[in-house]
Protein backbone atom coordinates (compact mmCIF):
# COMPACT_ATOMS: atom_id res chain seq x y z
CA UNK A 1 0.00 0.00 0.00
CA UNK A 2 1.30 3.43 -0.92
CA UNK A 3 2.28 5.47 2.13
CA UNK A 4 0.36 8.71 2.62
CA UNK A 5 2.37 11.93 2.39
CA UNK A 6 -0.32 13.91 4.17
CA UNK A 7 0.99 16.13 6.97
CA UNK A 8 -2.27 17.35 8.52
CA UNK A 9 -3.94 15.29 11.22
CA UNK A 10 -6.68 12.81 10.33
CA UNK A 11 -9.50 14.91 11.82
CA UNK A 12 -8.53 18.07 9.92
CA UNK A 13 -7.98 16.11 6.71
CA UNK A 14 -11.40 14.46 7.01
CA UNK A 15 -13.16 17.81 7.51
CA UNK A 16 -10.93 19.49 4.88
CA UNK A 17 -9.90 22.10 7.45
CA UNK A 18 -6.60 23.89 7.92
CA UNK A 19 -4.34 22.10 10.42
CA UNK A 20 -1.71 24.06 12.36
CA UNK A 21 0.39 20.86 12.82
CA UNK A 22 0.83 21.32 16.55
CA UNK A 23 1.93 18.26 18.48
CA UNK A 24 0.87 16.16 20.21
CA UNK A 25 -2.57 17.66 19.31
CA UNK A 26 -3.40 20.44 16.89
CA UNK A 27 -5.38 23.50 18.01
CA UNK A 28 -8.52 22.48 16.14
CA UNK A 29 -8.65 19.04 17.80
CA UNK A 30 -8.03 20.59 21.22
CA UNK A 31 -10.90 23.03 20.68
CA UNK A 32 -13.26 20.29 19.49
CA UNK A 33 -12.01 17.78 22.08
CA UNK A 34 -11.45 15.03 19.52
CA UNK A 35 -8.63 12.57 18.96
CA UNK A 36 -5.69 14.00 17.03
CA UNK A 37 -3.64 11.50 15.02
CA UNK A 38 -1.02 12.18 12.36
CA UNK A 39 -0.35 9.74 9.52
CA UNK A 40 3.08 11.35 9.30
CA UNK A 41 4.82 13.32 12.03
CA UNK A 42 4.81 17.02 11.05
CA UNK A 43 8.22 18.02 9.73
CA UNK A 44 7.90 21.56 11.03
CA UNK A 45 7.29 23.00 14.45
CA UNK A 46 3.94 24.41 15.52
CA UNK A 47 2.61 27.35 13.59
CA UNK A 48 3.21 30.62 15.38
CA UNK A 49 1.57 33.96 15.02
CA UNK A 50 3.07 36.08 12.30
CA UNK A 51 5.04 34.89 9.32
CA UNK A 52 7.92 32.52 8.87
CA UNK A 53 10.74 31.59 6.50
CA UNK A 54 11.53 35.06 5.23
CA UNK A 55 13.56 34.89 2.04
CA UNK A 56 16.42 37.26 1.36
CA UNK A 57 15.03 38.18 -2.05
CA UNK A 58 11.88 40.10 -2.86
CA UNK A 59 8.80 38.11 -1.77
CA UNK A 60 6.75 39.19 -4.78
CA UNK A 61 6.84 37.49 -8.15
CA UNK A 62 6.21 39.23 -11.46
CA UNK A 63 2.44 39.21 -10.95
CA UNK A 64 2.68 40.91 -7.58
CA UNK A 65 1.89 37.75 -5.62
CA UNK A 66 3.69 36.85 -2.41
CA UNK A 67 5.68 33.68 -3.10
CA UNK A 68 8.55 33.23 -0.66
CA UNK A 69 6.65 33.36 2.63
CA UNK A 70 5.00 30.53 4.51
CA UNK A 71 2.11 31.76 6.62
CA UNK A 72 0.92 29.88 9.67
CA UNK A 73 -2.60 28.53 9.92
CA UNK A 74 -4.96 31.31 8.85
CA UNK A 75 -7.21 31.04 11.86
CA UNK A 76 -7.80 27.58 13.36
CA UNK A 77 -10.39 29.04 15.73
CA UNK A 78 -12.14 31.16 13.07
CA UNK A 79 -12.06 34.13 15.43
CA UNK A 80 -12.63 36.73 12.74
CA UNK A 81 -15.88 38.73 12.32
CA UNK A 82 -18.79 36.91 10.72
CA UNK A 83 -19.77 37.57 7.12
CA UNK A 84 -22.46 36.30 4.77
CA UNK A 85 -19.87 34.47 2.68
CA UNK A 86 -19.11 30.74 2.96
CA UNK A 87 -16.24 29.89 5.30
CA UNK A 88 -14.07 28.56 2.46
CA UNK A 89 -14.48 31.78 0.50
CA UNK A 90 -13.61 33.93 3.52
CA UNK A 91 -10.47 31.86 4.14
CA UNK A 92 -9.44 32.28 0.51
CA UNK A 93 -9.95 36.05 0.64
CA UNK A 94 -7.96 36.28 3.87
CA UNK A 95 -5.14 34.39 2.18
CA UNK A 96 -5.24 36.73 -0.82
CA UNK A 97 -5.22 39.82 1.37
CA UNK A 98 -2.28 38.64 3.50
CA UNK A 99 -0.21 37.28 0.62
CA UNK A 100 -0.95 39.79 -2.14
CA UNK A 101 -3.15 42.80 -1.40
CA UNK A 102 -1.15 44.00 1.62
CA UNK A 103 1.96 44.32 -0.53
CA UNK A 104 0.13 45.91 -3.44
CA UNK A 105 -1.35 48.55 -1.15
CA UNK A 106 1.96 49.23 0.57
CA UNK A 107 4.78 48.28 -1.83
CA UNK A 108 7.30 50.42 0.06
CA UNK A 109 7.73 47.60 2.58
CA UNK A 110 7.87 44.04 1.22
CA UNK A 111 8.91 42.61 4.58
CA UNK A 112 6.10 40.54 6.09
CA UNK A 113 7.32 41.31 9.61
CA UNK A 114 7.08 45.09 9.20
CA UNK A 115 4.57 45.82 6.42
CA UNK A 116 1.95 48.10 8.08
CA UNK A 117 -0.98 46.28 6.49
CA UNK A 118 0.15 43.04 8.13
CA UNK A 119 1.35 44.18 11.54
CA UNK A 120 -1.15 46.97 12.23
CA UNK A 121 -4.03 47.06 9.75
CA UNK A 122 -4.88 43.35 9.80
CA UNK A 123 -4.96 42.91 13.61
CA UNK A 124 -7.23 45.96 13.72
CA UNK A 125 -9.50 44.42 11.07
CA UNK A 126 -9.88 41.20 13.07
CA UNK A 127 -11.54 43.22 15.83
CA UNK A 128 -13.52 45.59 13.61
CA UNK A 129 -16.30 44.01 11.47
CA UNK A 130 -16.52 47.03 9.15
CA UNK A 131 -12.79 47.10 8.42
CA UNK A 132 -12.74 43.32 8.07
CA UNK A 133 -15.47 43.45 5.41
CA UNK A 134 -13.69 46.27 3.59
CA UNK A 135 -10.40 44.35 3.65
CA UNK A 136 -12.09 41.24 2.25
CA UNK A 137 -13.64 43.42 -0.42
CA UNK A 138 -10.23 44.48 -1.71
CA UNK A 139 -9.23 40.82 -2.06
CA UNK A 140 -12.58 39.94 -3.62
CA UNK A 141 -12.25 42.69 -6.22
CA UNK A 142 -8.86 41.29 -7.16
CA UNK A 143 -10.44 37.87 -7.74
CA UNK A 144 -13.37 39.27 -9.70
CA UNK A 145 -11.22 41.44 -11.93
CA UNK A 146 -9.18 38.38 -12.87
CA UNK A 147 -12.29 36.24 -13.45
CA UNK A 148 -14.11 38.93 -15.49
CA UNK A 149 -17.52 37.65 -14.34
CA UNK A 150 -18.94 40.68 -12.60
CA UNK A 151 -18.76 42.02 -9.06
CA UNK A 152 -21.60 40.24 -7.28
CA UNK A 153 -19.68 39.16 -4.18
CA UNK A 154 -17.74 42.40 -3.74
CA UNK A 155 -20.99 44.35 -4.04
CA UNK A 156 -22.42 42.19 -1.24
CA UNK A 157 -19.39 42.98 0.90
CA UNK A 158 -19.72 46.66 -0.02
CA UNK A 159 -23.36 46.76 1.12
CA UNK A 160 -22.49 45.09 4.42
CA UNK A 161 -19.45 47.34 4.91
CA UNK A 162 -21.54 50.48 4.47
CA UNK A 163 -24.26 49.15 6.81
CA UNK A 164 -21.68 48.39 9.51
CA UNK A 165 -20.07 51.81 9.09
CA UNK A 166 -23.41 53.59 9.39
CA UNK A 167 -23.94 51.94 12.76
CA UNK A 168 -20.49 53.01 13.94
CA UNK A 169 -20.75 56.66 12.94
CA UNK A 170 -23.88 57.03 15.06
CA UNK A 171 -21.60 57.03 18.10
CA UNK A 172 -18.75 59.51 18.27
CA UNK A 173 -16.49 57.17 20.24
CA UNK A 174 -16.77 54.60 17.43
CA UNK A 175 -16.82 57.10 14.56
CA UNK A 176 -13.36 58.47 15.37
CA UNK A 177 -11.67 55.08 15.69
CA UNK A 178 -8.81 54.23 13.34
CA UNK A 179 -10.78 51.26 12.02
CA UNK A 180 -13.66 53.51 11.01
CA UNK A 181 -11.40 56.00 9.24
CA UNK A 182 -9.43 53.25 7.50
CA UNK A 183 -12.69 51.71 6.30
CA UNK A 184 -13.91 54.99 4.81
CA UNK A 185 -10.52 55.61 3.17
CA UNK A 186 -10.59 52.18 1.54
CA UNK A 187 -14.19 52.49 0.36
CA UNK A 188 -13.34 55.82 -1.26
CA UNK A 189 -10.32 54.29 -2.98
CA UNK A 190 -12.43 51.40 -4.28
CA UNK A 191 -15.10 53.71 -5.67
CA UNK A 192 -12.55 55.97 -7.37
CA UNK A 193 -10.92 52.88 -8.86
CA UNK A 194 -14.28 51.74 -10.26
CA UNK A 195 -14.91 55.17 -11.75
CA UNK A 196 -17.66 56.09 -9.28
CA UNK A 197 -16.29 59.57 -8.67
CA UNK A 198 -19.35 61.02 -6.92
CA UNK A 199 -19.58 58.12 -4.48
CA UNK A 200 -15.84 58.32 -3.85
CA UNK A 201 -16.11 62.04 -3.13
CA UNK A 202 -18.97 61.33 -0.74
CA UNK A 203 -16.70 59.03 1.25
CA UNK A 204 -13.92 61.65 1.21
CA UNK A 205 -16.33 64.26 2.57
CA UNK A 206 -17.29 61.83 5.31
CA UNK A 207 -13.61 61.29 6.06
CA UNK A 208 -13.08 65.03 6.40
CA UNK A 209 -15.81 65.14 9.05
CA UNK A 210 -14.17 62.29 10.95
CA UNK A 211 -10.81 64.08 10.80
CA UNK A 212 -12.43 67.23 12.21
CA UNK A 213 -13.98 65.17 15.00
CA UNK A 214 -10.49 63.86 15.85
CA UNK A 215 -9.16 67.41 16.15
CA UNK A 216 -7.71 67.89 12.68
CA UNK A 217 -5.17 66.23 10.43
CA UNK A 218 -2.22 67.00 12.71
CA UNK A 219 -3.95 65.33 15.64
CA UNK A 220 -4.52 62.22 13.53
CA UNK A 221 -0.85 62.16 12.55
CA UNK A 222 0.24 62.44 16.17
CA UNK A 223 -2.03 59.76 17.61
CA UNK A 224 -2.39 57.42 14.61
CA UNK A 225 0.51 57.80 12.17
CA UNK A 226 -0.49 54.57 10.42
CA UNK A 227 -3.94 55.90 9.53
CA UNK A 228 -2.47 59.21 8.38
CA UNK A 229 0.37 57.65 6.39
CA UNK A 230 -1.55 54.84 4.71
CA UNK A 231 -4.78 56.72 4.24
CA UNK A 232 -5.16 60.45 4.40
CA UNK A 233 -1.66 61.49 3.31
CA UNK A 234 -1.05 58.67 0.85
CA UNK A 235 -4.40 58.75 -0.96
CA UNK A 236 -5.60 62.34 -0.78
CA UNK A 237 -2.79 64.55 0.46
CA UNK A 238 -2.95 66.85 3.44
CA UNK A 239 -4.18 69.76 1.31
CA UNK A 240 -7.51 68.07 0.60
CA UNK A 241 -8.35 67.73 4.29
CA UNK A 242 -7.79 71.00 6.07
CA UNK A 243 -6.80 71.33 9.68
CA UNK A 244 -9.51 73.45 11.36
CA UNK A 245 -7.09 74.94 13.89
Amino acid sequence: MRQSLRRSCAACAKSKSSCDLRTPRCSRCIKRQVECAYANEPSTGPATSGWQNRASTSPLDGSGTLTNYTFGSLDPFESYPQTRLPREHVQRLIYTFLHKIAFQYYPLDLNATSNPFLISWWPLALGDPALFHVSLQTACLDEELLAQKGFQTSELLMADSVALLRRKVEYMSLAVQDGTMNSVITLATIEFGKGNIKVGEMHVNGLKKLVDMRGGINAVRQTSPLTARMGIDAHYGSSSIRDPR
